[in-house]
This record gives structure tokens, C-alpha cells and sequence, in this order.
């Protein structure tokens, strides 16, 4: 089990390294393009389209370790806002719901 977690760990700390290498190439990209704008007034087309390529190549290394970590981004407006009980009947409602509707959309 020691040797899975140190895997794990090494794993993560790679996907990090690889998030921080694909951030500094998003922001050197942005850096080239503006730069070579100004000086040559005209700039490479590809300089600009590299950062929105990259942002999946960002999100998905980095979706394990921050779901490992809960560090992921959540949208929690409604369940602060509700008792233990009403947040279970409405997990009971919801699931059933959304399954019944995955179902629809990918089976039929």
C-alpha cells in the first residue's frame, strides 16, 4: 500500500510539474504575441490560438490531484442553505432525475 501511494504522490507531483510547464507556455505565447505585434506591427496567428489549445491540456492532468485534494472549483448556492434532512431528500430526488435523463439522452 506504501508503494501505491508513493506512486500516487509521484503521479501528482508530476501532473503539477506538467500544469506549471503548460501555464508558462500560455503566458509566453501571450508575452511573444504582444511583443511581436509591437515591433513588427504584425503578429503570428498561432501565438493567439496556443493558450485556449493549451487550457484542456491544462484542466484534465490537474482534475485528480485537486479532486484528490477538494480543491476543485464547486457551485454550492443552494445546499448551505438546507437542512440535513432536505439536502437528502433532495439527493434522492436529483439522482433518480439526472440518470433517468442521461439515460434518455445517450440511449435514445
Amino acid at each position: 500500500m506504501k508503494a501505491l501511494r508513493a506512486v500516487n504522490n509521484l503521479l501528482a507531483s508530476a501532473s503539477l510539474t506538467l500544469a506549471m510547464l503548460i501555464i508558462f507556455i500560455m503566458v509566453a505565447a501571450l508575452f511573444l504575441s504582444a511583443t511581436t505585434r509591437f515591433i513588427t506591427g504584425t503578429g503570428f496567428a498561432w501565438f493567439i490560438e496556443l493558450p485556449p489549445v493549451l487550457v484542456s491540456w491544462l484542466v484534465f492532468p490537474l482534475l485528480g490531484p485537486l479532486l484528490k485534494k477538494g480543491q476543485h472549483i464547486k457551485v454550492d448556492f443552494l445546499t448551505p442553505l438546507l437542512s440535513k434532512k432536505n439536502k437528502e431528500i433532495l439527493w434522492l430526488v436529483l439522482i433518480p432525475r439526472g440518470l433517468s435523463w442521461l439515460l434518455l439522452l445517450f440511449c435514445l
